[in-house]
């Protein structure tokens, strides 16, 4: 599910002038580099063939001028009623960085007005999207600013130079409330066993 909610908050950014790569939900991929694991976020829909074409997507880099993408923190069931509706509670993390070379800016952190402008993007009240009905979306909070945000991928030393002055990030914590019926869930088709 929560890879289809991340998608439907990119869709509310993704055209705003100060996006330059975006994707959706991400999930970590393991690759031996040199004898040495490396972990490094990639696409959910990419297959590991595409991973390895596209391993260093969404890696800061001066090339951009920002980098977003979606973590996933879970998704809990609130409740169902006797109709066939069940209530989900979905959380994600949404990683920025931002290269403050490719703006017209002067000053520590230009993150606080990229935050802004993402709030103010994100409706108010409840909406449907697709099989989700009456979507409502809460950014809760925003992490530390510390290096601990892109901790779970093995970046080297020429990476981690990106999350130092004059480049900025931040994470943002969201919570999406949503409801599904059974009568919108697609049908699952398995495949035919060939032998």
């Amino acid at each position: 599910m929560n890879f289809d909610i991340a998608n439907i908050i990119k869709g509310l950014i993704e055209n705003e002038n100060y996006v330059d790569k975006i994707a959706g939900l991400v999930r970590s991929f393991i690759k031996k580099v040199n004898g040495v694991t490396k972990i490094y976020p990639v696409g959910c829909e990419l297959t590991d063939d595409e991973c390895e074409q596209m391993l260093f997507d969404l890696i800061p880099d001066a090339k951009y001028r920002t980098l977003i993408y979606f973590e996933d923190l879970g998704t809990v069931l609130i409740d169902r009623d006797g109709h066939g509706h069940t209530n989900w509670r979905s959380s994600l993390k949404l990683i920025c960085w931002i290269n403050t070379n490719k703006f017209e800016f002067t000053g520590c952190s230009i993150a606080p007005l990229i935050i802004q402008n993402i709030v103010s993007l994100i409706p108010t009240g409840f909406f449907n999207s697709g099989n989700y009905q009456n979507v409502k979306i809460k950014v809760i909070g925003e992490d530390i600013k510390s290096n601990l945000i892109f901790s779970k991928y093995t970046y080297d030393e020429a990476v981690r130079q990106y999350l130092q002055y004059p480049y900025d990030y931040f994470a943002l914590n969201i919570q999406v409330e949503f409801r599904m019926h059974k009568s919108c869930v697609t049908a699952l088709v398995p495949k035919e066993n060939p032998c």
